[in-house]
């Protein structure tokens, strides 16, 4: 069985328990940007101490599993990236 292009790019989307795939596509950009960011200047555990987030959902966030929204958004936050970077004001 042949995967499609559309199935093949959901499924390199982070954060599948969303259902918007515009959403779920910029927040995995937002996301990939980040972890390039922490890569250039934190371990993940001082950004468990910085930010207080558990290192568990650090790596879960960095391999797109976490649930916990607010944890994603204080991680691409800290590291200076907003998802509101990835939304045209003209969609």
């Amino acid at each position: 069985m042949m995967i499609n292009n559309t199935e093949k790019f959901e499924n390199e989307l982070f954060y599948k328990w969303i259902d918007d795939i515009e959403l779920r596509f910029k927040l995995t950009q937002c996301v990939r940007e980040a972890n390039v960011r922490r890569k250039e200047s934190y371990t993940q555990k001082e950004i468990t101490e910085i930010v207080k987030i558990p290192l568990t959902k650090v790596k879960q966030i960095e391999n797109g599993t976490c649930k916990d929204f607010n944890a994603i958004n204080n991680y691409i936050n800290f590291l200076d990236c907003s998802i509101l970077n990835y939304i045209s004001p003209f969609n």
